[in-house]
């Protein structure tokens, strides 16, 4: 708002860093009163961010005395360090929990790291490499098995991932929200060139829920942003989530726009 930075870093171990995203976390030193309407976090009032990218995910907190902005790197352990896509914070549940956060990585994979212990716990293999030649020559947007769209469904303690694979993928957390139990459901997006055709890839991810008449439960309507844009229409049906809830049931359409200016 007053077009003044937060925070910024030269180098990272001596090379400039690609930023990709932000990710802001919506619990740290947070009031009712700071909340703004559109239920976006701000920084400067939480207290806490995220940014990640090429090979780096780094945590930002506010000095409460100073107010200067401290940075520092989350170690991935003992794993080769990975281009990170995407990120949110996980709604770990109590108020002396440290906040952890769930990455998108640009090999297809989720990591889960601790911001208490500041590096990564936890990979889980998430999608495909469809082996398709890449037709971006940017770092990070060449790769054919990022994961560019997370979003959570925090009432529902569940997780969409969606996949340069063409794949949107519902996960289940844990009931105190600090992890993730396993797949759920699963939509592969049908290519509009027909079958034997590659899905398109999906780069964005946003969930509209609306009450249907004679439904208990609401149903979902998706929209999901891919790179060659591709409108698909699927139903899900009734899933046991890992903790033995139901899932989240109805329809979920898919709205894309082509590159060729077509909407289907």
């Amino acid at each position: 708002r007053d077009q003044a930075p937060l925070a910024s870093v030269p180098t990272i171990q001596g090379v400039v860093p690609a930023v990709w995203g932000v990710a802001v976390n919506p619990r740290a030193h947070v009031s009712a009163k700071h909340r703004p309407r559109d239920g976006s976090p701000d920084p400067s009032k939480t207290g806490e961010f995220i940014t990640f990218g090429d090979k780096h995910v780094k945590v930002w907190r506010k000095d409460k005395t100073s107010g200067i902005w401290g940075g520092k790197l989350a170690s991935f352990s003992d794993t080769k360090a990975f281009g990170v896509n995407s990120a949110v914070y996980l709604p770990v549940k109590g108020e002396d929990r440290e906040p952890r956060v769930l990455a998108g990585t640009s090999d297809g994979r989720l990591a889960i790291f601790d911001l208490r212990a500041n590096k990564l716990v936890k990979l889980i293999r998430a999608h495909e490499d469809l082996g398709r030649a890449p037709s971006m020559r940017k770092p990070g947007l060449a790769n054919t098995k990022g994961i560019r769209a997370l979003l959570l469904l925090e009432e529902d303690n569940m997780l969409v991932t969606g996949g340069a694979d063409g794949r949107v993928i519902t996960w289940a957390l844990t009931d105190d929200g600090d992890d993730v139990i396993g797949k759920v459901d699963e939509i592969v997006l049908q290519s509009p060139m027909g079958p034997g055709a590659p899905p398109p890839m999906i780069r964005s991810l946003a969930v509209a829920v609306e009450p249907e008449p004679d439904v208990e439960e609401p149903a979902s309507e998706m929209s999901a942003g891919t790179k060659s844009g591709t409108d698909v229409t699927a139903k899900v049906g009734a899933a046991e989530e890992g903790n033995g809830k139901k899932a989240r049931t109805g329809p979920v359409k898919f709205y894309v726009g082509t590159d060729q200016c077509d909407l289907w």
